[in-house]
């Protein structure tokens, strides 16, 4: 999972199998090792988590809810979810935005849609900082050339640079 443990809602990628039982709509997602739950009407419900070897898997949910992941390598595991995504209902209408669908009486329905935003979701705290230090930087970078080029030592330079800077000495 990338080295993150979130419990909420994670990007609709590395989509494995998507199956409706319960009244509960399950997409499994290879890269996080895990199948999203969600109602019926596509809001997010839960998580649950796959115990496996591979990346790529194959899962059915049966009426209390337990996970079964046979095991399979994973060629085996993709042809099977290939196969049952031909059949299924729910069908990958959209990459981007990524809309999954339902077809229901010749019509397709849209049950879930996440945004392009949602591809930040694993990264989001250190991208924000990343991208905060860069503006930082940007935003100063004529100050601090400007110090750079100034006579004096390193002690002068950084109270310039503060002083400037921050307003303060």
């Amino acid at each position: 999972m990338f080295g993150v443990n979130i419990n909420g809602e994670m990007p609709l990628f590395d989509i494995q199998r998507i199956e409706e039982t319960n009244n509960r709509i399950y997409v499994g997602l290879g890269a996080y090792k895990r199948v999203q739950v969600y109602d019926l009407k596509g809001n997010y419900l839960k998580f649950i988590p796959v115990r496996g070897a591979y990346q790529s898997y194959f899962f059915f949910v049966d009426e209390q809810e337990h996970l079964d992941v046979p095991k399979v390598f994973p060629a085996v595991a993709d042809k099977l979810n290939d196969l049952f995504m031909e059949e299924s209902d729910y069908q990958i209408t959209s990459y981007f935005p990524l809309v999954i669908s339902k077809k229901q009486d010749g019509k397709s329905t849209e049950v879930i849609r996440q945004t392009w935003l949602y591809l930040f979701a694993p990264v989001s705290s250190l991208l924000v900082a990343g991208l905060g230090g860069v503006l930082v930087f940007a935003l100063n970078l004529f100050t601090i050339i400007d110090i750079i080029n100034l006579p004096g030592d390193k002690r002068d330079k950084r109270k310039q640079f503060f002083k400037r800077v921050y307003g303060k000495k």
